[in-house]
């Protein structure tokens, strides 16, 4: 009988280990808080591969659900959605469809992006009621059916044609070889940077300096949400689950390479998210501008965080900054309570424990640190030059990070850096953030997908 009982144990926690959920951008609550990971009593030397799978280029992160995981990735001109089997990583389904895109060129460095080359895609998918829905680098919104991959609809945003004949040009650089044209790719010999496709949209000329469509859609209520547009103007816009119809638009500036967060303030439920120039809170209700806070700043990757009536975030490798929107009658004001300009940020969001908010910050060639969230002072740093980015979950106890390098870190807090270990599970760039559960570790590199365990 005891035997019996344990192997029933066995065969529920083998089933529990995965069942997790991690169903959009930075977990259930989009703040990259773990609840379920089991701390082992102690660290392994190294971590188990389960498996490793080939899925291609891109660095949008995976997501889970019910024990499957979806991820968008890149392959030539094709974007492709897939399903794979958490347990194996074999393949459910695989859904692909035509989306050329010229990346900017300041954006397809070989060292960060050896597979994707700035292609994207960037965005992380989400899933809801058996739907997946992925916004793509070229602005193509889809939504396929979770269990068979079939697309239910597709919405293509600020649609741009290509050039008929490929013409390729140096960045506007200042370098001698600006305004000359070439007819095949390679490297500028004046400044080494790649050429990029002339008359596109990667021109600055036409529509401004556009990388491509970041923001990970979020569904509030019965509607998601996306920010779309090009480098010289924006749109936030909510659409129907169902059918993909258009039901409110707010249109303002060039949408930054954030994501906007769901909060609720002086009870108005709002989306918050940066643009180029401001932090905005849009109405979920309706597409209305409640309040805007401008920035000096004209790129912003990471994405807010709520701390009680505090929005905290970080201009493009500026400081970290915290305001508070206020409303009178109908009239909304914001104030900047504090402003931390030593502790600057590139592309890691925060995550947040009570008035403690951790990071991986700019600063010092890239440091581990902490900063009071109701005051903006440093808590700790580690030292610097650790690295230029990394992806930071918290853990319970303890805070996970994967640096771009591969490195995955976990961290002690408390009132002192302390790195209590560190595992190398990729060989190629980890832009995307990991999903952690139990004792499984989720990780996507530039074209790899790996289940690690502790």
């Amino acid at each position: 009988m005891k035997c019996l009982i344990n192997m029933f144990v066995i065969i529920i926690l083998g089933s529990q280990a995965f069942s997790q959920n991690w169903p959009q951008w930075r977990g259930t609550n989009r703040d990259g808080h773990v609840k379920d990971f089991e701390v082992p009593k102690t660290w392994p030397d190294e971590l188990s591969k389960i498996w490793s799978v080939k899925v291609g280029a891109g660095i949008s992160s995976p997501i889970v659900k019910d024990g499957r995981v979806y991820l968008l990735t890149r392959e030539g001109d094709d974007e492709t959605a897939s399903c794979l089997n958490l347990k194996n990583g074999e393949v459910v389904w695989r859904q692909s469809y035509v989306s050329p895109f010229y990346a900017n060129p300041q954006a397809s460095s070989k060292r960060l992006f050896p597979a994707s080359r700035g292609n994207g895609p960037f965005a992380t998918p989400i899933v809801y009621n058996d739907r997946l829905y992925t916004l793509g680098v070229d602005r193509i919104l889809s939504c396929f059916d979770a269990n068979t991959g079939k697309i239910n609809w597709q919405n293509h945003y600020f649609k741009t044609e290509g050039p008929k004949e490929t013409v390729y040009e140096c960045p506007p650089c200042g370098c001698s070889e600006d305004d000359k044209t070439f007819e095949a790719p390679g490297t500028c010999s004046a400044c080494q940077m790649e050429y990029g496709v002339m008359g596109f949209e990667t021109s600055a000329v036409q529509v401004g300096n556009y990388y491509g469509a970041v923001c990970s859609p979020i569904i509030v209520g019965d509607l998601g949400v996306v920010h779309v547009g090009n480098g010289e103007q924006g749109t936030m816009i909510a659409f129907d689950l169902e059918s993909g119809k258009t039901k409110w638009e707010w249109k303002g500036p060039a949408m930054a390479s954030s994501s906007p967060v769901f909060v609720e303030l002086h009870n108005t439920r709002q989306l918050v998210t940066m643009t180029r120039l401001s932090v905005v809170g849009v109405s979920a209700q309706n597409g209305e501008l409640l309040w805007t806070f401008p920035l000096e700043s004209n790129a912003q990757i990471i994405t807010p965080v709520l701390f009680e009536d505090l929005i905290i975030f970080a201009t493009y490798r500026g400081p970290t900054i915290a305001i508070r929107p206020s409303k009178n009658e109908n009239t909304w004001s914001v104030k900047e309570v504090w402003k931390n300009t030593d502790m600057t940020v590139w592309t890691s969001s925060f995550v947040l424990d009570g008035p403690d908010l951790y990071g991986f910050f700019y600063s010092k060639r890239g440091q581990f640190g902490s900063i009071d969230a109701r005051t903006g002072e440093v808590i700790w740093t580690s030292e610097g030059r650790q690295g230029l980015a990394a992806a930071m979950l918290d853990i319970g106890d303890h805070l996970m990070a994967i640096r771009n390098d591969g490195q995955l870190f976990v961290l002690a807090k408390g009132d002192s850096f302390h790195s209590l270990v560190r595992y190398s599970v990729a060989e190629s760039p980890t832009w995307a953030h990991p999903v952690i559960w139990g004792t499984n570790i989720l990780i996507k590199d530039e074209s790899n997908l790996t289940l690690w365990q502790l």
